[in-house]
């Protein structure tokens, strides 16, 4: 490895740990996008690691650390793939707009209701199924936000894990 590579590793090693300290987080939305949490960021705390927000302040740790250089595009392009990469081994949560979404979603809302009349469930995802259609149903909403195949609804419940946990409801 050459010096400039070695010089390079250093600053990103840095810059990871000034991210760590100010308790930035790395997670996946549930599009998949990989997403980080700055702490005290005003009025929005989650952004794509991609955005000009993040960027930003990438560029200004750069700043600080290396005492006044500039960010070379090419340091940053590799930076920002290794933060990508770190969203993708960090947690799958859903971001503050998602999470207002989902609370009022039909499957969240059925399970929520099962799960005030009894303690626990553990059928098939058929019978599930079933069950919240049927609870759905007889609350006087239409049953088909709940989907009748299992695979669809599967994949959307999974989406909702992070929602039902809020509530203490462990899939």
């Amino acid at each position: 490895m050459s010096t400039k590579q070695q010089a390079a590793k250093t600053r990103w090693t840095e810059i990871y740990a000034q991210l760590q300290e100010d308790n930035i987080e790395f997670f996946l939305c549930t599009q998949l996008e990989p997403t980080v949490l700055i702490p005290g960021d005003g009025f929005q705390t989650e952004w794509p690691v991609d955005s000009q927000r993040f960027q930003d302040l990438l560029i200004s740790i750069y700043f600080e650390i290396s005492g006044g250089k500039l960010l070379p595009s090419v340091e940053r392009e590799f930076m920002l793939a290794q933060l990508r990469e770190e969203c993708r081994r960090g947690a799958r949560h859903l971001t503050e707009v998602e999470a207002q979404e989902t609370d009022k979603d039909a499957i969240v809302q059925a399970i929520l209701s099962l799960m005030n009349r009894q303690e626990e469930f553990s059928c098939q995802t058929i019978v599930l199924v079933k069950e919240l259609r049927g609870i759905q149903s007889r609350a006087g909403g239409s049953s088909e936000a709940i989907p009748i195949f299992t695979n669809i609804f599967s994949r959307r419940l999974n989406r909702l894990i992070p929602v039902l946990r809020g509530y203490g409801v462990e899939v």
